[in-house]
């Protein structure tokens, strides 16, 4: 299994709310299937709250289309925690490829993991639905420094034709990789 995103857990924090979602930019090195997403809530979360993963395309440097929604998840409560993980839909990453790795939440007492990795979150404020989540970013209310704490696992390899110029009669067909 490989990863890209934030792997550890930062000592900053963002307050979440019903429809916020904070979103970071982070680059796909490999290629392969999205298996799961992690992320961690800060130690100002005061109860327990629901939670989804979001994966968004990129769009010259901005958010765009939500490729991925994760199962719902539930925080741990009192005092933040995690690593929480989540289950994802199948969705095919390609190596070198940036994608928005994102949390939105359903009510206030959640507190969203984040550090000063020199990367940068977007916030959608009261515009990107926990309960269902909009097609495409709704448009970016504020941009915080720090990433957000959050994780892409998944299975390198696998599907897509690549162009093998040695099999095949008559100078090469397309064949699928192996995985």
């Amino acid at each position: 299994m490989a990863t890209f995103g934030d792997t550890t857990r930062g000592t900053g924090e963002f307050p979440g709310s019903d429809s916020r979602c904070l979103v970071s930019r982070y680059q796909c090195v490999g290629g392969g299937t999205l298996d799961s997403l992690t992320t961690w809530f800060g130690p100002s979360t005061s109860a327990s709250v629901n939670f989804k993963l979001v994966v968004l395309s990129d769009n010259a440097g901005a958010p765009d289309a939500l490729l991925a929604v994760s199962d719902p998840g539930v925080s741990s409560g009192s005092g933040g925690g995690g690593p929480i993980t989540v289950a994802a839909p199948s969705l095919s990453l390609v190596d070198g490829t940036y994608y928005w790795l994102g949390v939105v939440a359903d009510n206030f007492p959640a507190y969203y993991a984040k550090d000063d990795s020199g990367v940068d979150a977007l916030m959608a404020n009261g515009t990107f639905s926990y309960a269902s989540p909009p097609a495409t970013w709704p448009g970016t209310d504020g941009t915080y420094s720090g990433g957000m704490n959050i994780y892409a696992t998944f299975t390198e390899g696998g599907g897509g034709l690549v162009f093998n110029p040695l099999s095949g009669r008559g100078g090469g067909a397309a064949q699928p990789l192996a995985g």
